[in-house]
Parts: structure tokens; sequence; C-alpha cells
């Protein structure tokens, strides 16, 4: 049986997410430049069965550091 990664960027809001997750997107994409920590975490407490992928523009390793760490 053949299998496809499916990969969504730039998710934005839980009802995006959500719909994704249940479809089986394979991996979620965030943007850590445009999402605020605080949303970003409440979203990712509605979502099981998916791994999450932090996207960024920065080329800046301590600034991208920082943010997952966040």
């Amino acid at each position: 049986m053949l299998k496809t990664v499916v990969k969504i960027s730039k998710v934005n809001n839980l009802s995006d997410a959500r719909y994704c997750a249940g479809m089986g997107v394979d991996l979620l994409g965030f943007s850590m430049d445009e999402i605020p920590v605080e949303k970003f975490r409440e979203m990712r407490g509605w979502l099981a069965g998916v791994q999450i992928v932090g996207e960024t523009t920065s080329t800046d390793v301590d600034a991208i550091r920082e943010m997952v760490e966040n």
C-alpha cells in the first residue's frame, strides 16, 4: 500500500487545525513568527494524532531557539 505524508502549512486557527487533524493530515505547520505563543498552546491542546512543525522565516539561530523554547 502506498502512503503519502501530508503537511499543511501556515495553520493559524483552531478550526482549520482540527479539520486537518480529523482528515488524517500527518503534519501541521504553525508560523512561529505570526502566532502568539498563548494562542499556539491553546490550539495545540485541542489536537491529537498529528505532528507539529514550527515554521519561521527567520535565519537568526538564537531567535529560532528562543521561539522553540517558548
